[in-house]
């Protein structure tokens, strides 16, 4: 699918995808409002409905350009010869943090935006984007013979995801109240250091 917005200057398309995501992801999608959008994002409201003709369009948007940002990512830094599972759904969070470096608000978004939908539902839509990736992500090359004998897999894959989705939301409040950056290293560094305690626990 082709970008509508390949044609804008690409300074001004940043600041127009982060003030709507921020904007989408503070509030629900019917109190979001398009004059807070092009105020912060410093453009015309004119040149919000040259490129969209509504708010459900600019939405609808945002939904595949970050469908399919975080696709394209995942599908090309990752690090698919490697077999352990851990590392790959770290690495996968590695890829997302670096997202959110340019991106900011994509986590604020992407909550409202799965808001009040099942985790089929959900399924379904990021398939949609990015065919295959659970498939892929939790399968492909997975060498699950380093798992000691016993272990449910499936359960501990699962408590590993809400452990990171718990951390990154713990990290966005700091970082909304402290109104600081990113230090990609640190959080890595912290990251891996929670890895190694998963593998201890779980691994032969």
């Amino acid at each position: 699918m082709e970008d509508v917005l390949n044609h804008m200057e690409p300074e001004k398309k940043l600041r127009l995808i982060n003030s709507a995501m921020k904007e989408f992801g503070e509030n629900r999608f019917d109190k979001a409002s398009t004059n807070v959008i092009v105020k912060d994002a410093g453009i015309s409201k004119g040149l919000l409905y040259y490129y969209f003709k509504s708010k459900e369009e600019l939405f609808e948007y945002l939904i595949a350009f970050s469908m399919t940002l975080v696709g394209e990512k995942i599908a090309n830094d990752i690090d698919w010869d490697k077999g352990d599972l851990f590392d790959r759904i770290i690495d996968i969070s590695k890829v997302k943090m670096k997202i959110m470096e340019q991106y900011p608000y994509l986590v604020s978004f992407s909550k409202n935006m799965y808001e009040g939908k099942s985790m089929a539902d959900i399924k379904k839509l990021v398939e949609t984007y990015i065919p295959n990736i659970y498939v892929k992500a939790y399968t492909y090359n997975i060498d699950y013979s380093l798992f000691r004998e016993g272990v449910d897999v499936e359960r501990v894959v699962k408590m590993f995801e809400l452990f990171l989705n718990g951390y990154a939301e713990e990290l966005l409040t700091k970082l909304k109240h402290a109104n600081i950056g990113f230090d990609i290293k640190e959080i890595f560094n912290e990251l891996n250091a929670y890895l190694k305690i998963y593998k201890e626990a779980f691994y032969k």
